[in-house]
């Protein structure tokens, strides 16, 4: 952020941060995510469902490579999750 901003601009930024919004949104910085593409969304969809838990897939800018996220919550739901998948 540029280190040039008048009085009143350090107040409205004060008043937006003090609101709940964070610097980055307040100026304009925050990074927009990127939409997933809707064969992926789906396929986390099916997973969350069929595993009872959210299933998250994480892939790299060449989309040769990622991650699957499967979030448990307690020990029970991640015995279930070793269960389903031996």
């Amino acid at each position: 952020m540029g280190g040039n901003l008048s009085v009143r601009e350090v107040e409205n930024l004060a008043r937006v941060i003090e609101a709940g919004n964070t610097l980055q949104a307040a100026t304009g910085l925050e990074r927009r995510k990127k939409q997933k593409p809707a064969d992926i969304r789906a396929i986390e969809q099916q997973l969350t469902q069929s595993l009872g838990m959210k299933v998250e897939i994480r892939s790299k800018s060449d989309g040769k490579r990622g991650a699957v996220i499967v979030n448990f919550y307690n020990l029970s739901d991640f015995d279930k999750l070793l269960g389903k998948l031996k």
